[in-house]
């Protein structure tokens, strides 16, 4: 089989924050029909799972969709060996299945139904004697799809049943018929609430069946299909309440980083990050179909402005590189991760006249003109940019520095003041391939290693680069990628493998670096000095650049460590 990294319930955990607990309708939905499927499919070949929680649903998680797969068959049996082994003459005491009361030896005691940990008479568990029961494989049924409610409210919420109580004071409490209370359900629309409420009730006669639930979740559309819509930001300490939507990442479910692993990601093949180029019709300029007279004179104006700073040379008007389409791919056996990219050339002062009027919309108006963040906008995609953070070389041995460089204050610099992450390059025409057909990603980052710190990488060195996360910063509508550089690599050259200070004298004398940029700040590379920095610094870093941080941190550290580290500096609450 193959190997997923995560459950459902750390995948959960993971994303807990305090602005937001628990996926979204949509997703919750989606998994629930999945694990619907995967139970309709037992039931009918006549197995019980026995064992439905979160830690036993595998995910694999995309862009703006999650693949779940009922996992754990421990404890599952066929119909044939219930009917054999739960007669009057087998002790309820000496079962290793789902009658027990332990969460060890059977069915978990925070996620099992009632009826299996209560001594009270039911129609559906009959008695027999004070010391034995029968239960049949419509029992099994019933039970697996009490826990069903359980982990789809879970999967909602965050919470989970019982959270309240110790697993040893549930282990008195469950002596009697007892389910959780979730008073959220009544806030809720759609069919969702409805679903948990059948599903968690007490009497098991009065559940939906799983005939029921099929017909409910098999729909032709998601009755959330508008949530789908919604894709979450990214939250992490210092990206919550940020406008970051990760659209992909090749480091999102790195439980052990590289430095427990001693295995560097290899981010995306670099040859997906040489992308179709389209030059027709140049300069670009595409307007949507609702933009009225008053859109046209506010676009206008804004680029008006930009044209005068260009005669003036405070900027200059060069053609750029604008994503136009993003494919996200899952290929072969192993489910590669892979990209698609198309790019068509604009003009600086068109992407820049675009921005500002994507600045001018209200948040409303912004979703409903983006309404799904893993589609690019036609219109509003103009600008696109790489950030390579980079990691010293200090000698074998020794503790590695990541390198914040500072924006100058001065016009036509972006973020002016912010901290970025090493090497920050805009998509150029300097980077397209020979025949200039296609735009070349990596080259952008070679290029921007060698302007701004003298980094001249070899073409073997090229595969040193490794760049794992594509972005989208909403707030200016501007799509890019991030990675990172780590000078330690024995693959580089001794020229490349270099120390802070020898990147702080390149970094001053860089004849790029006198105008972009002010200073640089070099931070020990392990993580609590990297999240002490950060929590001093976070509202002088740029939005994207924390972005880039965090995944560098989650490469190395892992994600559930980096999670942790944050989360004591900046509390959900």
């Amino acid at each position: 089989m193959e190997y997923v990294e995560q459950n459902l319930y750390h995948y959960v955990q993971s994303l807990d924050s305090y602005e937001r607990h628990g996926l979204s309708a949509f997703h919750t939905w989606s998994i629930g029909q999945q694990i619907v499927s995967a139970l309709d499919f037992l039931h009918r070949n006549g197995i019980a799972h026995r064992d439905l929680k979160p830690d036993n649903v595998l995910v694999e998680i995309g862009p703006n969709t999650i693949k779940a797969k009922v996992a754990d068959f421990g404890l599952a049996w066929h119909a044939e060996q219930i009917n054999i082994a739960c007669t009057p003459a087998v002790k309820m005491s000496g079962l290793s299945s789902s009658s027990t009361r332990s969460s060890s030896s059977g069915v978990n005691i925070r996620w099992g139904p009632p009826e299996f940990f209560s001594e009270s008479e039911s129609d559906e568990v009959e008695k027999k004697d004070p010391a034995f029961r029968t239960l049949s494989f419509e029992d099994y049924k019933r039970g697996d799809v009490y826990c069903f409610g359980l982990v789809l409210a879970y999967t909602l919420t965050g919470q989970k049943p019982f959270d309240h109580l110790t697993t040893s004071t549930l282990e008195w409490w469950r002596e009697q018929p007892l389910s959780p209370s979730y008073s959220f359900l009544s806030k809720l629309r759609g069919p969702l609430p409805d679903v948990i409420v059948t599903c968690i009730q007490d009497c098991p006669t009065n559940r939906s069946s799983i005939e029921n639930l099929t017909d409910t979740f098999l729909l032709d559309a998601s009755p959330y299909e508008n949530a789908a819509d919604e894709a979450e930001f990214f939250s992490c300490g210092i990206l919550r309440k940020t406008n970051i939507f990760i659209a992909d990442t090749c480091t999102t479910n790195i439980e052990a980083g590289c430095y427990q692993t001693g295995i560097l990601p290899t981010g995306y093949d670099h040859r997906d990050l040489v992308c179709e180029l389209d030059r027709s019709d140049f300069p670009y300029k595409f307007f949507p179909d609702t933009w009225g007279i008053e859109d046209d004179q506010k676009y206008l104006e804004f680029y008006q402005n930009f044209k005068e700073k260009a005669m003036k040379g405070e900027i200059e008007n060069n053609p750029k590189a604008a994503l136009k389409e993003l494919i996200i791919l899952r290929e072969g056996d192993d489910e590669e991760q892979r990209l698609q990219l198309r790019f068509k050339e604009t003009e600086y002062c068109h992407q820049q006249a675009m921005r500002f009027v994507w600045r001018s919309l209200t948040e409303e108006e912004r979703n409903l003109t983006v309404p799904c963040k893993t589609e690019v906008s036609d219109c509003f995609s103009n600008t696109f940019g790489l950030q390579i953070c980079v990691l010293t070389y200090e000698g074998d041995g020794n503790p590695q520095k990541f390198m914040f460089p500072q924006r100058a204050n001065r016009t036509g610099i972006p973020t002016p003041g912010a901290y970025t992450g090493g090497a920050v390059e805009g998509a150029s025409v300097l980077d397209y391939t020979p025949d200039g057909k296609s735009y070349d990603l990596v080259q952008t980052a070679v290029r921007g290693l060698k302007e701004e710190l003298s980094i001249e990488l070899s073409i073997e060195e090229r595969e040193v680069i490794c760049i794992t996360t594509l972005y989208l910063a909403f707030d200016n509508y501007e799509w890019g990628m991030c990675g990172f550089l780590d000078l330690s690599d024995p693959r580089l050259s001794e020229n490349n493998r270099v120390s802070a200070a020898v990147l702080q004298d390149r970094f001053v004398s860089g004849p790029k670096d006198k105008f972009e940029h002010s200073k640089v700040k070099f931070v020990p590379f392990a993580l609590e000095d990297m999240v002490q920095f950060l929590y001093e610094n976070h509202e002088n870093v740029a939005s994207y650049a924390k972005a880039a941080v965090v995944k560098v941190l989650q490469a190395y550290f892992g994600s559930k460590r980096v999670e942790q580290a944050f989360g004591q500096k900046f509390p959900k609450t």
